[in-house]
């Protein structure tokens, strides 16, 4: 193949727009059925002082509607500082996906360091590939 029908077939197929792809997810409703169905009950439960919604641990996960603001280019507050929890230019390098991702009981920051534990936390239940399809779609989206 030369390189024009080739360029071509690139383009026509996106290869050339630097617009973050969304991944592909199961059927995961909106920006706020994500956060109602997954990201409150698993990760800000009311409440509950060992989570993000009242307890110490930021960012505050508690109110559907406003939690992309507490993350989106917010950077790492315990660690991974200088790594935004959701980044907008990157989303695949948001703090909060190398978190979920973590097969490990912790989770590498952009630099290499420590991130901190995998989330949902270690005593929790982990997440199922339908919940972490629809938690990457959410991140995803916030970030446009």
């Amino acid at each position: 193949m030369t390189r024009g029908p080739l360029l071509a077939l690139l383009v026509a197929a996106g290869a050339c727009d630097h617009t973050p792809a969304v991944p592909v997810a199961p059927d995961c409703g909106s920006v706020a059925d994500i956060e109602e169905r997954i990201i409150l009950p698993r990760c800000g439960a009311p409440g509950d002082g060992s989570c993000h919604a009242t307890g110490s641990a930021p960012p505050r996960m508690a109110e559907v509607g406003r939690i992309a603001e507490n993350l989106l280019e917010v950077r790492g507050l315990l660690r991974c500082h200088k790594d935004a929890y959701v980044s907008r230019n990157n989303p695949e390098q948001s703090y909060i996906l190398a978190k979920i991702r973590s097969t490990g009981a912790s989770a590498s920051c952009s630099d290499g360091s420590n991130g901190g534990p995998r989330m949902p936390y270690q005593d929790a239940p982990p997440l199922t590939a339908a919940e972490a399809a629809c938690l990457e779609r959410w991140v995803h989206e916030i970030a446009r």
